[in-house]
């Protein structure tokens, strides 16, 4: 069973509850080296940092580590004003460039639709049951929060963070791989208390140098939002639109074609595409035209564009010679 005609193009994408999104956890730990009065101080953006915050934050110089520190102790208390919140708000925003599309959901195969006004909706290929389509979300609602002091052990050399773990046996990287050290080397470690504290180490077949830290830690906490249009209530919409090709479409529809179980799983999908599709009001008196439909006008409107150029070049012609005007007219 294939669902419209061969020239339709069909689109992959889940409906998802916009109402309910996960909060996502990001990471930013920052290490502090050096002297101020010797002049030498070097921050590192730990690599136990959320990746996308690693990324961003270790072209900042000197000054700016120092500012953005200061920000974010500020912003994990009440005292940090809305303008503040709104500059870093807006800036972890771009850094971290949260979209629907990996959002879990029902997946479906849908063909896009548009209202009487240019707005964009999918039509389910099965149930014909019509959702909008938004991957964006619209704002954030963001909690920082300056976390206790931790004890690391940094490689300066290749920005590389490890823990001592608990019983002080052994270093810890980042992925959770575990080192043997040295007893001595590693009761040192365990009691000392001193920052930029240097040890040599012998980890895989060499030895690095690793120093005693207390970076400033940092948990961002993202809790998305979806606005929609105003005479609108939606509580399901379509995020993602892959194009789907026509192997995916077959399997999509006959998946629910063949058998007393299939059948079963065909009607409870009605069922809940349905259910999904009642929870949303779309809004009154909204009329929908399909994707060719829209092709069809914007052709047309391109061909009376043209037609109206043609007609005033040979109106031009007509002032320079109309025996040239009437032929080609």
């Amino acid at each position: 069973m294939l669902v419209g005609d061969i020239m339709t193009k069909y689109y992959k994408g889940n409906i998802i509850n916009v109402n309910n999104f996960d909060e996502s956890v990001y990471h930013l730990n920052i290490a502090k080296t050096g002297s101020e009065y010797q002049g030498n101080v070097v921050y590192y953006v730990l690599n136990d940092s959320s990746r996308k915050a690693s990324l961003y934050f270790k072209k900042y110089s000197k000054d700016d580590f120092n500012k953005i520190v200061d920000d974010m102790t500020l912003l994990s208390t009440v005292h940090a004003s809305d303008e503040l919140k709104n500059y870093y708000d807006n800036l972890f925003a771009d850094v971290f460039k949260m979209n629907a599309n990996n959002v879990l959901g029902t997946s479906i195969i849908y063909e896009k639709i548009y209202d009487n006004e240019g707005n964009i909706y999918g039509k389910e290929i099965i149930t014909g049951q019509i959702f909008p389509i938004n991957s964006k979300y619209s704002g954030y609602d963001i909690v920082y929060i300056h976390e206790p002091v931790k004890k690391v052990y940094l490689d300066k050399e290749h920005g590389e963070v490890y823990y001592l773990d608990h019983f002080g046996n052994c270093l810890i990287d980042t992925n959770g791989k575990k080192y043997s050290i040295n007893r001595y080397t590693s009761l040192d470690m365990y009691v000392e208390s001193y920052s930029d504290t240097s040890h040599s180490v012998f980890i895989n077949n060499n030895y690095i140098s690793i120093s005693l830290q207390y970076p400033e830690c940092f948990t961002i906490k993202m809790k998305p939002k979806m606005a929609f249009l105003s005479n609108q209530r939606i509580e399901y919409a379509i995020a993602g639109d892959e194009i789907a090709n026509e192997l995916e479409v077959n399997n999509y529809v006959s998946k629910f074609e063949i058998g007393l179980v299939k059948r079963k799983r065909k009607k409870d999908f009605i069922k809940s595409i349905k259910e999904k599709s009642l929870s949303n009001y779309l809004g009154d008196d909204i009329n929908f035209v399909s994707n060719n439909i829209k092709k069809e006008r914007v052709s047309e409107e391109i061909i009376t564009k043209e037609m109206q150029e043609l007609e005033f070049m040979l109106y031009r012609l007509k002032s320079v010679s109309e025996d040239n005007y009437n032929r080609l007219n």
